[in-house]
């Protein structure tokens, strides 16, 4: 799959630590070593429910079970890419990592899709692929720093997935919504 494509691209802060303070350093090295775009395929399971009740941002929570230990080894951060569902493509951005805000112990893969869904996909086959890096996780001093940093991510993303290199993806003529998970 990323025979074709260029080394992981580093986005948005990059090198350093994330907006709002508390965030991790990254290694660029860890990062272009993940050669992106990558794919994860995995159920939609339920999460804590904070993305829509308390953020107004709903995630598509990915089982871990079905991720695999692969993003153990990928920087903790903001990431953005395409998802299939439903016979569809849609722009993301996620959190891959352990939410610094919330405290959380385990690892999750969160993909905000970039679309309004009427209805909920709980228990339905999610492709998400992962196409580029925008900043670290960080903790921030209140909720409405939180967000504030997530509409960015949102916008970052959008903007970014209209590049070529990256719009491409955005249509089935890749194959890459047919293919086996990494």
């Amino acid at each position: 799959m990323s025979s074709e494509t260029a080394p992981a691209p580093i986005y948005g802060e990059g090198g350093g630590k994330g907006d709002g303070g508390g965030g991790e350093e990254v290694d660029a090295a860890k990062l272009q070593a993940l050669d992106l775009p990558l794919l994860l395929t995995a159920t939609v399971v339920k999460g804590f429910g904070r993305g829509s009740k308390l953020l107004g941002i709903p995630t598509a929570n990915l089982d871990m079970e079905q991720v695999g230990a692969m993003v153990d080894y990928w920087p903790n951060g903001i990431y953005f890419g395409f998802v299939f569902l439903r016979d569809q493509i849609y722009k993301a951005v996620a959190s891959i990592g352990t939410n610094p805000y919330f405290k959380n112990s385990q690892k999750t893969v969160e993909p905000h899709l970039l679309y309004e869904f009427p209805d909920d996909f709980y228990g339905e086959e999610l492709k998400f692929l992962v196409c580029g890096y925008v900043r670290p996780e960080a903790s921030f001093p209140s909720l409405d720093e939180l967000v504030k940093a997530i509409r960015n991510d949102i916008a970052f993303a959008r903007a970014a997935l209209e590049e070529p290199e990256w719009k491409k993806f955005s249509s089935n003529n890749l194959g890459w919504t047919k293919s086996v998970a990494c």
